[in-house]
């Protein structure tokens, strides 16, 4: 009630403003927009009932009121905005709609006076648009509750119900009306203002505009009164203008005057199959190796029964039973999604080196002269392979630059070391991967971190 005390001081500072909010609702209910809740409804109890708070907002130009039905305030963290559907955008491109209007020369507005309120909401619905009102506006009367019965400004829903009233009005009166006005109604209209263009085809012979584009003797110019006066159909009634050509015919692609666009397309070919949607469902990289190293393990035990060999089975039961995951499980699970990685995104690169060829010099990885281990897992070469230092310091594992598992990778690092920073965080990911363009994907994973942004603040 808080918002209704607060209004009412208002109307009594500011007489004009009363004014006009009163005029508003008195309006809005003479209209039949709004009606008072019957006597016997006002206690409904079952749930579908929501009372929204409304103020009033003056028009930047217009310096008009209207009354705004707050849709999006909440109690006990509830709102009627967050229960509604937005519904899908029905509104016409409003590029398409100024480029038709640029067409002619002659252009026509039109506005759908209040088009939300000529939108009915449905009765067993309407209770769910209550407001408290003041009867005739008379602040010192107890508040009565209304509720409306159209859509209101300010509701998530109601620009796509108005836009689908709209057209579907179009559609249930194909038979009255002309093809050119349903057309209008269809494609002319930008929410409720309609922009519509005019024009008239002029044939070359009487257009005007020829005598100064194509040039004329003097004599034939002073004796013709197309150029001052236009056509001679312009002195006739508007009847009896010529209509213009309905059919334009066909153009064919050989004709001199078409113009032909050369245009390159690039097609990729992705393919996200069961894992691939496995690995992108998990945003831990530490939950993703955990989940797949139960997959692989679940594999072996089903490869192990099909072999019908009792002992085996036997024994992998008993060691199962006796044990969760080792570290053994999480190694090869982190390998068997590297591999999965560089396969998806590396697919000719490994192709090319698995046959002992080097790979092309158009390939990202050139620079880096790639390797495969004895596991065939990609790694980076070169020089550093001569160098007296373990393998895996010397030969890093190459991870795409744009893979999901390279992200999480990046994120797990970057807890690991304590949100301490990207140069901490790059060297820390150097000691086993090497990822392209390293810098820039630390990044994108530092700015979005909500710790990190809080201790920078």
């Amino acid at each position: 009630m808080r918002w209704q005390c607060n209004l009412a001081r208002r109307f009594k500072k500011d007489s004009a403003y009363a004014a006009e909010y009163k005029a508003f609702m008195d309006n809005v209910l003479a209209k039949g927009y709004a009606e008072r809740v019957p006597q016997e409804q006002l206690c409904r109890n079952d749930g579908h009932v929501w009372h929204i708070p409304h103020h009033g907002v003056y028009h930047k130009r217009k310096n008009k009121l209207r009354v705004v039905f707050d849709c999006s305030s909440s109690y006990r963290g509830q709102s009627l905005n967050a229960e509604l559907l937005q519904g899908p955008d029905l509104a016409s491109s409003l590029l398409g709609i100024l480029l038709r209007f640029c067409q002619g020369r002659i252009a026509i507005m039109a506005d759908i006076e209040a088009m939300y309120y000529q939108v009915q909401v449905r009765e067993d619905h309407r209770d769910f648009l209550r407001f408290l009102w003041w009867p005739g506006g008379d602040t010192t009367k107890p508040l009565e509750a209304y509720r409306m019965n159209v859509h209101l400004f300010g509701a998530v829903s109601s620009p796509s119900i108005a836009n689908f009233a709209l057209k579907q009005t179009a559609y249930d009166n194909t038979d009255k009306y002309s093809m050119e006005v349903l057309d209008i109604i269809k494609h002319g209209f930008y929410v409720d203002d309609c922009l519509k263009d005019q024009w008239r085809h002029v044939s070359s012979k009487e257009n005007p505009a020829d005598t100064a584009s194509h040039g004329l003797h003097i004599e034939p110019f002073l004796s013709s009164t197309k150029w001052l006066r236009g056509p001679d159909f312009l002195s006739k009634e508007e009847a009896e203008w010529p209509k213009g050509p309905e059919d334009l015919g066909h153009i064919r692609s050989s004709d001199p005057e078409v113009k032909g666009n050369t245009i390159t397309v690039n097609c990729l070919n992705t393919s996200n199959g069961a894992t691939c949607k496995l690995l992108e469902y998990y945003s831990s990289w530490k939950k993703l190796q955990r989940a797949v190293a139960w997959w692989l393990k679940c594999k072996k035990l089903l490869l192990l029964r099909c072999q019908k060999t009792k002992v085996i089975v036997t024994r992998s039961k008993s060691k199962e039973r006796q044990q969760g995951l080792t570290v053994e499980d999480l190694d090869e699970a982190e390998k068997a999604i590297l591999l999965h990685e560089q396969q998806r995104y590396f697919e000719p690169e490994l192709t090319l080196l698995k046959k002992g060829t080097p790979v092309k010099a158009d390939s990202s990885l050139r620079k880096l002269d790639p390797i495969l281990n004895d596991e065939g897992i990609l790694r980076i070469g070169g020089r550093i392979s001569n160098a007296a230092i373990p393998v895996s310091l010397k030969n890093l594992i190459i991870l795409p630059r744009d893979s999901h598992v390279s992200k999480l990778i990046l994120r797990d690092i970057h807890q690991q070391v304590g949100h301490s920073g990207r140069n901490h965080m790059l060297a820390r990911l150097n000691q086993k991967f090497w990822l392209p363009s390293a810098n820039s994907s630390a990044r994108k994973i530092i700015k979005p971190c909500v710790f990190c942004r809080r201790m920078q603040a």
